[in-house]
């Protein structure tokens, strides 16, 4: 019948394309009184099966979850969100001091991030390849002295990354792909005193057949607007 211009995936696929294609060899010519033919419902049939198809072959792949810092006001306002699986991190256990951010010159050369709430904490620099963080040690140049700065109106379960250790922190109990929702502010400060470099940082965890991902999204500040004098 010619290319369809696309190439069907899996054995529902394959099915539908022979069934579809035997349909309207034997019914391309037959016409109804509604004014289309039946090779015009084949397709549309067709169209309609690949689409969901494909929401569910998405729908298999690795979730991501997300760390995002961006310009509120006067303040940096830091969120997490998506899904992560961490059972594939090695455990540490619950996570409760060294609360704040440093991001360069500070605990050697290291971005972190911790929310002031407990949370467990996973991976670590002396696990196993697959079981801890994999991607850069830190999210731009680095900021001015002094390079910790305390993070405050905590929401959420508690979270936190330490990049150069290689470690994850999520909510307590938190449950693999459970949606992350948290918050934490850095106020009065802006990305450039924290040394931040607009861009996404991606870490990876897992074998290499199913890794695990989840980022560090650095959110360019909005463009100064100046008043025209009249």
């Amino acid at each position: 019948m010619g290319s369809w211009g696309i190439k069907p995936q899996g054995p529902l696929v394959t099915l539908l394309s022979a069934s579809s294609q035997m349909m309207m060899t034997n019914q391309k010519s037959v016409n109804y009184d509604f004014g289309f033919s039946a090779e015009a419902v084949v397709k549309r049939f067709l169209s309609v099966f690949l689409f969901l198809g494909g929401l569910l072959a998405a729908g298999g792949a690795n979730a991501a979850g997300d760390i995002r810092f961006a310009t509120s006001g006067s303040n940096v306002v830091v969120t997490i969100s998506g899904t992560v699986d961490p059972t594939t991190l090695a455990t540490i256990g619950l996570k409760t001091g060294g609360w704040g951010y440093a991001n360069n010159g500070y605990e050697n050369n290291t971005g972190h991030f911790y929310s002031q709430v407990q949370c467990e904490e996973y991976g670590g620099l002396f696990a196993s390849s697959s079981q801890k963080l994999t991607g850069p040690g830190n999210w731009g140049t680095g900021g001015a002295y002094p390079f910790y700065f305390g993070v405050s109106s905590p929401t959420g379960g508690g979270f936190g990354i330490d990049a150069s250790n290689k470690t994850l922190c999520l909510p307590v109990g938190y449950v693999a792909g459970g949606q992350l929702a948290g918050t934490g502010t850095l106020r009065n400060l802006s990305l450039g005193s924290l040394g931040l470099t607009p861009g996404v940082y991606t870490y990876t965890w897992g074998t290499s057949s199913s890794d695990e991902t989840l980022t560090v999204t650095v959110v360019p500040p909005p463009p100064n607007r100046k008043r025209v004098k009249r």
